[in-house]
């Protein structure tokens, strides 16, 4: 015991609270001991006498002496501390005084312990975990030089925060501020930038099969699923592409600003959501950040979330406003908001047919908890005469359905072949291509991951059940349903993650989950105080905001907030891709096989890695020079007219089209999946069956382009022995195209062109 006899009288508690601080100080104080010990390498006299075969066992270290000065100074630290407060531990108010000292001396001492923790975890790049890490010493320090300013500050705050009559300014006021972050957090200042960084990184290759391949099909005047494929639906590459008119028209650059308002929208839209729903902005705020959180910023997004756009919320838009739409029918009773949402279903099957249908279901489900539930049953059904009005709500998600389709494809949509291209890709899907065992991550020892793949579902199951019974008990109100509802969605948005469980799949499909949390939250601070109540969403509003930002994801983000000018390059925060740790810029091909190099006259394949670019704009000059392909766009030009399908086989085919003004020949476009235009490598196409090849080269067969236009590395196919190795249907592809087409042209950048054989006696050409 530190104190005397004299002190008998001091309360334990007194003592106990006292000795933690002196430990949170110990920890404080061990950060720069270690520091001081790090500019003094340690040294063993075992290294000039041990055997070589045995040096590496030698590993000298300091921190026996740090362990040893840390237990002294933490004796001398709690000694020091019971001196200084030996004239007031006594008294009654002690606590109340020392405790939010201790909560603020926590805080930071956690916070300390966090940035240590990701200078350990991020070894290679620790510069901003080392710079957080200085600031939170010196704001420990002033803490406890200034603590009596800052506690007469924070209550000062407090008081106005929660005095009532200041509540009609400062509740509008924060939900506005909140509004703002999330647009700081979401908006891309430099998009460009991040153009250049998935150009760098992965050639755009999701960007294009996403949304920019079958979004120029759209805006050349083509058919989807009809003319060219896309696999994520007919409606979405319309919607998205004639949304970038408002941006300037069709470009890379101008999808990007769509989806990133769409994503900004989104967010704001479940902030309103839930306030509304739940009744309490601080609540939705913490909802919104951890939506933000698990949605944009886990680790499965790499980079970030726009290289991956079928990860955005872009697929499934259309669920929010349908939650209000119902919301407001359960509050209102009004027949038309259920209408409306009939219709908005329709047109999401239209968008994505996939998730349109989840969320139909979910409506449907909506509208026979209503029938089942005597006390709901008015409110869509009140006589023989409603079943006119349940005929309609079925009838608007069908005829929204239909035309829309109708509006996209005319009479090709009752075509048989519509309907096969339709239905291709969610065959191979349900037939297993792409999809991996829900095991798989508990084989990978990824307990976490395995481990929520099935509590999502069964929060959704649980909340179904017993939510239900309370409705259908009348136990609470009405408003409840939504909860119901929500889950019933998230449980069919769910077979995303059942059929491809990837490690984080789930969070591309878990904001309803989010929402399903929030829900219970506010069930379960129902059973406390107001002012209790206040303090846990405080408290998780923090927890929440803290987990966003300090999550590696989200700093090296390039938003408004990011703490670099030139978050794309900066080696603070370059991502390295996980298990192979190498550069992101490049990384697809890094060990890729190269053809033989005496067959190319420039040796030099181009390739770059964040280090060679001093700024985000040098990055932006690079990708501009390299992502313009003016000669190449010269030569299609000569060769074919404004109207006309171009035969192109080539990295990069999208762009080069969009900047020719060229439809795709092709019903698989793009064609080839890009790599770098200088790598000494053949490409990988995206012919994954013998259903593709045979359908491309039926086109080929049946239209018989006079000219077809391909990469010049490509055309060094015809020297292949015959026993090359088929990968894919590269190879077989390029034996046909070279078996009937000659080189004709070679004045592109990177092209030549082939003119067909039996249109004029074939030339021989060098690439």
């Amino acid at each position: 015991m530190i104190i005397n006899s004299k002190n008998q009288d001091v309360p334990s508690s007194h003592i106990i609270w006292l000795s933690f601080f002196a430990f949170l100080v110990t920890i404080q104080f061990a950060v720069p001991a270690g520091w001081i010990f790090h500019f003094f390498p340690a040294h063993s006299w075992l290294t000039n006498v041990i055997f070589p075969e045995w040096s590496f066992i030698v590993r000298p270290e300091h921190e026996i002496s740090l362990y040893r000065w840390i237990v002294l100074m933490a004796i001398g630290i709690q000694i020091g501390i019971f001196a200084f407060f030996r004239k007031t531990i006594k008294r009654v108010d002690f606590l109340s005084g020392l405790k939010p000292f201790l909560i603020v001396e926590f805080s930071l001492t956690a916070l300390i312990l966090a940035a240590l923790f990701e200078i350990a975890v991020y070894g290679e790049r620790p510069e901003l975990a080392e710079t957080a890490l200085l600031w939170l010493m010196i704001i420990a320090a002033a803490n406890k030089i200034f603590w009596p300013s800052i506690r007469r500050l924070a209550s000062l705050m407090g008081r106005l925060a929660i005095n009532p009559s200041n509540a009609s300014v400062i509740k509008p006021l924060a939900s506005m501020s909140f509004v703002v972050l999330l647009i700081a957090m979401i908006y891309l200042p430099n998009p460009e930038a991040c153009l250049a960084r998935m150009f760098m990184g992965e050639q755009l290759h999701h960007y294009d099969s996403y949304i920019m391949a079958p979004g120029w099909a759209h805006m050349s005047g083509l058919r989807l699923n009809m003319d060219v494929i896309s696999q994520y639906g007919v409606g979405m590459p319309i919607v998205l592409s004639e949304l970038t008119r408002f941006f300037g028209g069709f470009s890379y650059l101008s999808v990007l600003h769509v989806l990133t308002v769409m994503m900004i929208l989104y967010f704001i839209g479940s902030f309103i959501f839930l306030r509304q729903w739940l009744n309490s902005a601080l609540l939705a705020m913490t909802g919104t950040l951890f939506a933000l959180k698990i949605h944009m910023f886990h680790t499965g997004i790499f980079p970030f979330i726009f290289t991956l756009p079928s990860t955005t919320v872009s697929r499934y838009v259309f669920d929010l406003p349908v939650f209000f739409l119902l919301y407001y029918h359960i509050r209102t009773g009004n027949r038309v908001l259920p209408l409306l949402a009939a219709i908005l279903c329709g047109i999401a099957i239209f968008y994505v047919t996939s998730t349109g249908m989840c969320l139909a279901l979910a409506l449907a489900a909506y509208i026979t908890a209503h029938l089942l539930t005597e006390h709901l049953r008015p409110k869509v059904f009140n006589g023989i005469k409603d079943l006119r009005y349940l005929f309609f709500l079925a009838a608007a998600v069908v005829l929204s359905t239909l035309v829309c389709f109708l509006m996209a494809q005319g009479h090709s949509f009752f075509s048989k072949e519509f309907a096969y291209n339709m239905r291709e890709f969610n065959q191979y899907f349900l037939s297993g291509f792409g999809t991996m065992p829900i095991y798989e991550s508990l084989q990978e020892h990824n307990y976490l991951a395995n481990l929520m793949g099935f509590v999502i579902p069964l929060v959704y199951a649980v909340t179904m059940t017993i939510v239900s019974a309370w409705i259908y008990r009348r136990e609470v109100k009405d408003e409840h349903l939504m909860a119901v509802v929500i889950s019933l969605y998230g449980l069919l948005m769910y077979h995303y993650y059942i059929a491809r469980s990837a490690v984080t799949s789930y969070y591309v499909v878990a904001i309803p989950y989010v929402f399903i949390c929030c829900y219970w939250l506010k069930i379960a601070a129902g059973q406390i105080s107001v002012k209790a109540q206040r303090w846990v969403y405080t408290g998780l509003f923090i927890l929440s905001f803290y987990a966003l930002v300090t999550t590696h994801n989200f700093v090296t983000y390039p938003n408004l907030i990011n703490v670099s000018r030139n978050p794309i390059v900066d080696s603070r925060l370059v991502h390295f891709v996980p298990k192979i740790n190498v550069s992101y810029f490049g990384h697809v091909y890094h060990n890729a096989s190269r053809l033989p190099a005496q067959l190319f006259t420039e040796q030099d394949e181009g390739l770059k890695t964040e280090k060679d670019f001093a700024s985000d704009n040098e990055l932006k000059s690079f990708y501009k020079e390299h992502f313009d392909f003016s000669k190449d766009v010269a030569m299609i030009d000569h060769f074919t007219g404004p109207n006309e399908k171009v035969a192109l086989i080539s990295s990069f085919e999208t762009r080069i089209l969009m900047q020719a003004k060229r439809k795709p020949f092709f019903y698989y476009f793009p064609l080839i999946i890009s790599r770098p235009m200088k790598m000494h490598m053949f490409a990988t196409s995206s012919l994954y069956t013998l259903d593709h090849y045979n359908k491309t080269i039926a086109q080929l067969d049946q239209q018989k382009p006079q000219y077809i236009f391909i990469e010049r590395t490509f055309y060094l196919a015809r020297y292949l022995p015959s026993n090359y190795p088929v990968v894919d249907g590269f190879v077989p592809l390029m034996s046909y195209v070279l078996s009937k087409y000659s080189a004709y042209a070679q004045n592109g950048g990177y092209l030549i062109t082939l003119k067909r054989n039996d249109e004029t006696p074939p030339k021989e050409g060098k690439p």
